[in-house]
């Protein structure tokens, strides 16, 4: 039961069941959740071609793909 007041939801002191909010932040933390693995293999292999291209001695390609491997892939897949 609930009563709605001013545009505001009001819940009953006996009510036991809440809607979970649909923000985008949520549906973002979803998304990352269900691709976990994925987002996970794809930081390893961004981190094992930055180490590849560094023995070849690339100064660009190298730090990228390293950055976006430790920086941001593995961070996100560990949310």
């Amino acid at each position: 039961m609930k009563e709605v007041k001013g545009g505001s939801t009001y819940y009953r002191a006996g009510s036991d069941h809440r809607p979970a909010p649909q923000t985008a932040e949520r549906f973002h933390m979803e998304f990352i959740r269900r691709f976990r693995k994925w987002i996970l293999i794809a930081g390893l292999i961004s981190i094992v071609l930055g180490y590849v291209f560094l023995s070849q001695n690339s100064i660009s390609l190298a730090p990228a793909l390293l950055v976006l491997g430790y920086c941001i892939l593995i961070p996100v897949a560990l949310i």
